[in-house]
């Protein structure tokens, strides 16, 4: 196999740094020892005595003689080689170093990680290598990006992103629920060609996945929110910037084309929400989605231990100052009790279609009351949401009242839903039981975590293809072909026992 330049930057670059790539005895070259073994007793016998010398010789030797074969290193890890990429398990901190200097410096040009353990648990020290993008790690579903994020985040950040309000019950009843609906897959029906795209409010989308609005993206990565839009915008689907994002409306409006949402807090003064709609539609969003659910902010109790300060929100500069508590105590509950309105009501809800030519969505929407007064005040659109379980626990999962909710607005318009998607089967079910999309949310934020504006992407592309995969096994070629019939809720399973 010959020599390309990134097997060649890996066997200087160790060599540089005080390893070699090893080789297990046998097999290789037909004798007893491994090649590496065998080019430094020949290096020796006539006299190389540079160290660096017979550490690049013998690795080239290795390289040239295995090729995709794994090789043991000296510092307990194993490597894969290839023309141009690196597959590297279970190695120390000072590997990913050398790995990282020889790619930067030789131009080898890419490394694909698995078991990153060992790299996350010094994220502080190599987290800009991470978010750089130099670095492709594998990553088989969504779940295991929290982990990374985990790993890589400050434990007050993580706390922050993964935490919901008090018990935490619909937290995890989010998730949960969605593993309690059965599939019923149809047959003998032509899937060769799968069709996962929609629309929503006259846009055409590539799959019916949307990201949800979660602010403090910069908690995550450096880029924040533009990192975030650039891979929904490269994945083409719609984000929907939070009013709390870290970066303004107008650098993510200006940081690539798309179609994006802006999702609004109604507070108690009036201007500044007003000022907020009129800078997103000058900037070209086409749609506002009101939350109704924050009359107040949930008590997470993680973040009150962690004294966690709101982050800075970009958006409110000039608008509102709330400062953070002298002591650097939380002042999450400090700021939303200064800016919310708890005298919001359905009346507001026709303030802001004063304001605006664009279309209102609703999201918060928990019942079909709800719902039906939702339509009788004119939104163009409903988000079935517990706010991730951050507001009031115990309420029901999302995905549980969706078909109620769908059922009362007999499709008078579009209906979404968020909280709890981790699977491509998830937004499957969703969809069966009347979804028009869905939204999702944490999972965006440990991709953005994880491996930025890549991670993001890599998010939204494993929830593709599962929802393709699962469409294909579910007998669907295209979305309208997913139906309530190809669903089993608890509901369900019930009735048939009576």
């Amino acid at each position: 196999m010959p020599i390309s330049g990134a097997p060649l930057a890996v066997a200087v670059g160790f060599a540089i740094l005080g390893y070699e790539i090893e080789a297990g005895n046998g097999g290789f070259t037909g004798v007893d020892r491994g090649p590496a073994e065998v080019v430094k007793a020949h290096l020796r016998s006539i006299g190389v005595k540079s160290t660096v010398a017979v550490r690049f010789l013998s690795s080239i030797a290795v390289l040239l003689t295995a090729g995709m074969i794994r090789f043991k290193l000296p510092f307990s890890g194993y490597i894969l080689a290839s023309d141009d990429q690196f597959f590297l398990c279970s190695c120390s901190v000072r590997a990913y170093y050398a790995l990282d200097f020889c790619m930067y410096t030789f131009g080898a040009r890419r490394i694909l990680i698995y078991n990153t353990a060992n790299m996350y648990a010094h994220s502080l020290k190599l987290q800009s290598i991470v978010c750089a993008g130099n670095m492709e790690i594998s990553i088989t579903n969504v779940r295991e990006f929290e982990e990374l994020a985990r790993q890589a985040l400050p434990k007050m950040f993580y706390d922050y992103f993964r935490g919901g309000a008090e018990d935490e019950f619909t937290l995890r009843e989010n998730v949960e629920a969605f593993q309690r609906i059965r599939l019923n897959p149809r047959v003998l029906l032509d899937v060769s060609s799968i069709n996962m795209s929609t629309s929503l409010l006259g846009f055409k989308l590539s799959s019916p996945i949307l990201v949800a609005p979660t602010g403090g993206h910069k908690l995550a990565h450096p880029q924040g929110e533009v990192a975030t839009a650039r891979a929904a915008a490269a994945c083409n689907t719609i984000m929907v910037l939070s009013f709390s994002s870290n970066c303004t409306i107008e650098e993510v409006a200006s940081s690539c084309n798309a179609i994006r949402f802006f999702q609004l807090y109604v507070y108690k003064r009036r201007d500044v929400s007003a000022k907020l709609v009129q800078r997103a539609e000058s900037c070209g969003f086409k749609a506002i989605v009101v939350t109704v659910d924050t009359p107040r902010i949930g008590r997470r109790e993680a973040d009150i231990k962690n004294k966690m300060v709101a982050p800075k929100i970009s958006n409110l500069e000039g608008l509102l100052s709330v400062d953070a508590n002298a002591d650097g105590g939380s002042n999450l509950e400090a700021f939303a009790y200064e800016t919310l309105d708890p005298s919001l009501s359905w009346k507001d809800i026709g303030w802001v279609k004063s304001i605006t030519k664009l279309p209102i969505l609703i999201k918060g929407i928990l019942t079909a009351e709800d719902a039906r007064k939702a339509v009788e005040v004119g939104v163009s659109g409903i988000v079935v949401s517990n706010h991730g379980g951050r507001q009031l626990d115990y309420v029901p999962a999302s995905i549980s009242v969706l078909e109620e909710v769908v059922q009362a607005v007999s499709g008078a318009v579009p209906v979404l839903v968020d909280g709890g998607v981790r699977r491509g089967t998830d937004i499957f079910k969703a969809i069966a039981l009347g979804a028009r999309a869905v939204m999702v949310g944490r999972p965006i934020i440990y991709g953005l975590a994880a491996k930025g504006e890549l991670g993001v992407r890599n998010v939204i592309g494993i929830l593709k293809n599962e929802l393709e995969h699962t469409m294909a096994l579910a007998g669907c070629p295209s979305v309208e072909d997913i139906t309530r019939s190809h669903v089993q809720t608890p509901a369900d399973r019930l009735r048939s026992l009576i």
